[in-house]
């Protein structure tokens, strides 16, 4: 209603319209395949009771996100260097709009990636007693980034620049994985109760982390950029280490029996875990 009795209140910024259409503009499509075999086996009168397989997946990434290039909008040679007139470069033009169109390209940058691999699983219930039960349980699992980290999106600083930087997302960054080991001791006292103790361990590869490289031809051609970026300071993210993480469990639980009828089922209970972590 405002705007129809007042246009002239409101003014469209059309610089930072343009920018923050841009920055905004994000597709991925991520197709997951994967296949799953298991198996079963009972033992020692069905006291030991095995379940082991393995699952296979595929992962296909193909995304568009934003390439906000400061170094588009100064004059360039038909080789891609800059023209510079007394030592510095200069302006396409002083259109601050034009500039704008000419920095930040929507869905500019592009990037299809593809990893697989098989995820192991085996757990093992042994019946020690009636109420006395032991586990074991293995498997490998994985942990995928988060889509903003691998959206393709890349931000060139300004060639003047003391320090001329290249952000990236980096489309290729690999789930990390990790193997995971369990040990459980269960026990059931009578009336309801439980007692149990377990230790565990998980071994992570490839973990992620920001990194600063120095940028390389090969590196720059895998982010679909010209190799007039050689040399500038690198930033994303990489899988860059392992970590292992150990620690114990335990839990205690009882029912209240001793309580009138109309509160049977009230319990209480307890549990703890002790971590540790290294790497």
């Amino acid at each position: 209603m405002l705007y129809q009795q007042r246009p002239e209140y409101f003014v469209l910024n059309e610089t930072s319209a343009i920018s923050t259409s841009a920055n905004n503009s994000r597709k991925i499509t991520e197709t997951v395949s994967a296949g799953y075999l298991r198996a079963d086996a009972r033992l020692w009168q069905n006291r030991l009771w095995l379940v082991g397989g393995a699952r296979y997946e595929r992962t296909d990434d193909d995304g568009y996100g934003v390439l906000n290039d400061l170094r588009a909008t100064y004059q360039q040679d038909a080789q891609g260097n800059l023209i510079l007139v007394n030592g510095r470069p200069v302006r396409v033009t002083t259109d601050p709009v034009a500039l704008a169109r000419l920095q930040y390209k929507d869905r500019g940058a592009h990037s299809k990636r593809d990893y697989a691999d098989w995820y192991p699983s085996f757990n093992a219930t042994h019946n020690l007693r009636e109420n006395l039960i032991a586990r074991f349980a293995y498997a490998k699992t994985l942990g995928r980034p988060n889509f903003i980290q691998i959206i393709p999106g890349t931000t060139v600083s300004d060639p003047t620049a003391a320090t001329r930087t290249i952000t990236v997302n980096n489309t290729g960054l690999t789930p990390w994985t990790a193997d995971n080991w369990d040990v459980t001791l269960e026990y059931y006292p009578n009336k309801g109760g439980l007692f149990s103790v377990g230790a565990f361990r998980k071994d992570i590869v490839d973990f992620f982390g920001s990194v600063t490289t120095i940028a390389t031809a090969e590196q720059l051609e895998q982010y679909g950029l010209s190799d007039d970026y050689v040399g500038y300071n690198l930033v994303s993210q990489f899988n860059v280490g392992d970590a292992r993480v150990t620690g114990l469990e335990y839990a205690w639980r009882q029912r209240l029996e001793f309580l009138p009828n109309w509160a049977r089922g009230v319990g209480v209970f307890f549990n703890g875990t002790e971590m540790q972590l290294s790497g």
